[in-house]
């Protein structure tokens, strides 16, 4: 390579604030897109004393692999940065990077990608597209596979632990002490356990446990729930509006939702989603990082409402059990939804859709296989 041209520079030696003014040149090396650099003392300049050649006495000399380049971008100051910590300045980007262009440089990973779209805007916009794409990939496939796969190695007993804190937060926030007489909840246990055992006579239905609750004034309502480890909760509210029918496909519903682990699987994807959401954001206890993570969770859960709806229709046919009490329920409350009236159940995503996969024979096969 000829002798480049000289750039005029400052050099700061990591241990003093004053800089030393010097011309700075590009050498070439023998390793592949590999660029060496010399800087040389201007007369007057410390370590300048004595004859010296027009380029001045040889300051420093770095490899090219002690050398950080300046990044793409207009600026009005490059700064080149080396391992030692040092580091040389100059007022003209522009006839280094022809410098550098000369002495075929090439930037390669990240710095070639962040070089070529800061001088495309199309580029930029392709580049944009990309990751936009990547998200919602890791958002709706990415994040539920890896919490499926997670959830698989957590041990069950995790999930006994984390209902019981979860039902006590419940409790203190939301419901209190059922009305129901002991012999009603006794009476909707003991139907339930026999649906499940003439279900799955080998044993191989879920363990689960059955709570009853009510709901404080003006916080929810008709409403059932599958906490971890296999607690059901079902309101007092719940067992007024609904025929006893109705309360057994609820209830294989929520037993659907513990077959699956779904809530442990929430709170792992709730995990997954807000460190990806942190990592890009790089604050997760903002506003903008926290809505993502509580608009895919609702997202998720509408896999998850599926997955427990198609267990629930197995359970009934295996038991010899219509499922149509349970839509009809699903109707009754999207309609007290419209009224006004909060619900859970209500608020599962697309009513009409469920009640299509429980009375649609060919739409149930399509979804549940």
């Amino acid at each position: 390579m000829p002798d480049s041209p000289l750039i005029r520079a400052r050099f700061f030696d990591g241990r003093s604030s004053q800089p030393i003014a010097c011309l700075l040149s590009l050498l070439p090396t023998r390793g592949k897109r590999g660029v060496a650099l010399r800087l040389h003392a201007l007369p007057g300049q410390p370590g300048a004393s004595g004859p010296h050649a027009t380029r001045g006495l040889a300051l420093r000399e770095f490899s090219a692999s002690q050398i950080e380049w300046p990044d793409a971008g207009d600026t009005r100051v490059a700064v080149i940065r080396f391992s030692d910590g040092s580091q040389a300045q100059t007022d003209d980007p522009q006839g280094l990077a022809s410098a550098l262009r000369a002495a075929g440089y090439r930037r390669q990973g990240l710095h070639a990608l962040a070089h070529v779209m800061a001088g495309s805007w199309r580029a930029l916009l392709a580049g944009a597209a990309v990751c936009t794409v990547l998200t919602l990939g890791l958002w709706l496939y990415g994040v539920p596979l890896g919490a499926r796969a997670i959830t698989h190695f957590i041990p069950e007993r995790w999930d006994t632990e984390l209902a019981a804190r979860a039902l006590q937060t419940l409790d203190q926030a939301w419901l209190r002490p059922s009305k129901l007489s002991a012999e009603r909840r006794a009476q909707i246990g003991s139907e339930f356990d026999a649906l499940v055992k003439k279900a799955w006579p080998d044993g191989s239905a879920p363990r689960y446990r059955l709570e009853f609750r009510s709901t404080r004034l003006g916080r929810g309502g008709a409403n059932a729930l599958a906490l971890p480890g296999g607690t059901l909760v079902m309101t007092d509210e719940l067992v007024a509006l609904a025929e006893p029918a109705a309360l057994m496909g609820v209830l294989a519903h929520e037993l659907g939702h513990v077959k699956g682990r779904h809530a442990t699987r929430m709170a792992v994807e709730g995990s997954l989603l807000g460190a990806t959401v942190a990592v890009i954001t790089g604050d997760i206890t903002s506003v903008l990082a926290t809505a993502p993570v509580l608009l895919a969770t609702l997202s998720f859960s509408r896999s998850h409402e599926t997955e427990a709806d198609c267990f629930a229709l197995q359970t009934l046919a295996r038991a010899g059990q219509s499922a149509e009490p349970l839509a009809r329920l699903l109707e009754t409350i999207a309609g007290k939804q419209k009224a006004g009236a909060a619900s859970v159940l209500s608020s599962h995503p697309s009513t009409p859709a469920r009640v299509q996969l429980i009375r649609d024979a060919a739409a149930a096969k399509r979804q549940c296989g």
